[in-house]
């Protein structure tokens, strides 16, 4: 790997030259967690391509701020060990306590843990900046196409607040899944994301 920043700009570049290579003239974007920033800022590359955006357990709530100082801690504990640090963060923060000793839950955490430590520290921290910076606001109110939210409910989404800034937000909340409700409840969230497609494509041909 011989990039040595991997920030939301870079990886929202890395879309949309898959897009260009596989030659697609109109598409609907979808991102979980982290992705969910990264298609927006690719939406802003490709206004004329991009239909519309789905995004999964991401994006509660787009004024989310937090001090330089706690982003810096944040920041140390997973350079200092990051393998360890990433298992704890995700089985405290992105699990739900009952399901904390499944399979699954196994190998989400030792998948995660396995990333780089070079690649995991630089996108976690260009992730985390913009909590500092107060910037994805902005970004967010340059997405003009029909953008929908597939939330589990472990982190409150502020609905009200979300639809300040995008201008066609919808939210579908999930219950009973954590961080993966893609992976915990597959067959409820394809009818979810079945749903949300055809809105997006409804929306595509009355407009």
């Amino acid at each position: 790997m011989d990039r040595m920043t991997y920030t939301m700009e870079s990886f929202a570049y890395d879309v949309k030259a898959v897009v260009d290579a596989v030659n697609a003239d109109k598409v609907i974007l979808i991102g979980h967690s982290m992705g969910g920033h990264i298609i927006a800022r690719t939406a802003r590359l490709m206004p004329k391509r991009v239909i519309g955006l789905i995004v999964v357990d991401t994006l509660q709530d787009v004024e989310a701020f937090f001090p330089e100082e706690q982003f810096k801690a944040i920041l140390k504990s997973f350079q200092e060990d990051f393998k360890s640090h990433t298992e704890a963060f995700v089985r405290a923060e992105m699990i739900r306590p009952e399901d904390l000793d499944t399979m699954l839950t196994s190998w989400i955490v030792s998948d995660m843990a396995a990333e780089p430590k070079q690649v995991g520290i630089s996108a976690l921290s260009e992730y985390l900046i913009q909590f500092v910076t107060g910037e994805i606001p902005s970004v967010f109110k340059e997405v003009k196409v029909p953008f929908f939210g597939i939330n589990s409910d472990l982190v409150p989404t502020n609905v009200e607040i979300n639809r300040k800034y995008i201008r066609h937000y919808d939210v579908t909340i999930m219950t009973e899944v954590g961080h993966f409700p893609m992976l915990e409840k597959a067959q409820k969230f394809n009818l979810i994301m079945k749903k949300a497609v055809n809105k997006i494509l409804f929306f595509k041909q009355s407009n």
